[in-house]
This record gives C-alpha cells, structure tokens and sequence, in this order.
C-alpha cells in the first residue's frame, strides 16, 4: 500500500490482465482501497496486455470472501474476451512454443554444465573474473569454444 507502489515495476503492471488487492479488509481496508485507486490510475496509463480490455483492478479479502463474486465476473469476462477474438489460442500457441524453447535451453544447460572438461574449465573461468583478469563476454566465448557443434564466436 502508498509507497509501496513506488516500488512495483511497470512492467508487471504491463501484463497483468486483472488486477487485485487482497486483505481489504479491518484495519488494511483503507490502505487496499487506496492501493487498487492507485493501480487504477497507473493501470489508465499504460498500454493494455490484451487488445481490446482494460485491466480491471479489484480490492478483495480472501479472509472475508469481499470482492471475491467482482474477481470470479472479471475472470469470466477475461475469458469470454479472449477466447471471442482468438487471443486464447494465440497466447496458448505462444506459451508451448515458449516451454518448449525453455525445456531446450534447460536441458543443453545440464548436459553442457554435466561435462567434466566444461565444469574443470568454468571453474577456472569464474576465478580468472572474480581477479579481474578477464571478461565475462570473453569467459563465455572461451567455455562455448569446447562446444564442437558450435562454430566460435566471431570477434
């Protein structure tokens, strides 16, 4: 609440498509009231995640069940918008396409980090950039260069 939102980052604000204050309620009542007014108005100035529907921003209690009808309407209506307009199966296509990439990445990770010569030699790398003595663009061109599927790096 107040200065609180001082420390949010806008971009989460960005993609949020409903926004809620939870723990409206007893003595926070009045700090999440004022909080979700300031969303409010943040939220008019940014751009919307989702084409065509501006977040909602809701002040809610999870102890007391208070706005929790508002917060189930607002999903239902999120729901029905995206899935009108084709923006659902657009977002599903792009969040396996997103894991997919993500599993890939984790997995050449391991196998990449698995390997005794590459974890002898990074290790090596990390202290020669704890002393200075060498860059972290230049360690990671050095460890790639044991990748013999990769060509190196040009400079």
């Amino acid at each position: 609440a107040g200065d609180d939102l001082q420390g949010m980052k806008k971009g989460i604000l960005e993609i949020a498509d409903i926004l809620a204050v939870n723990k409206a309620d007893g003595a926070n009542e009045t700090r999440a009231l004022s909080t979700r007014a300031e969303l409010e108005r943040a939220v008019a100035f940014l751009s919307p995640c989702t084409e065509g529907w501006t977040p909602p921003v809701l002040a809610i209690s999870a102890m007391t069940g208070q706005g929790m009808q508002e917060m189930h309407d607002a999903i239902a209506r999120f729901h029905t918008h995206v899935r009108a307009d084709g923006q659902y199966a657009l977002r599903r296509k792009q969040q396996s396409i997103s894991w997919w990439r993500s599993l890939v990445e984790q997995e050449l990770r391991s196998r990449f980090f698995a390997d005794p010569e590459v974890s002898k030699k990074a290790e090596f790398l990390e202290a020669r950039i704890r002393q200075g003595t060498l860059t972290p663009s230049l360690a990671a061109e050095e460890l790639l260069g044991l990748m013999n599927f990769l060509p190196t790096l040009p400079r």
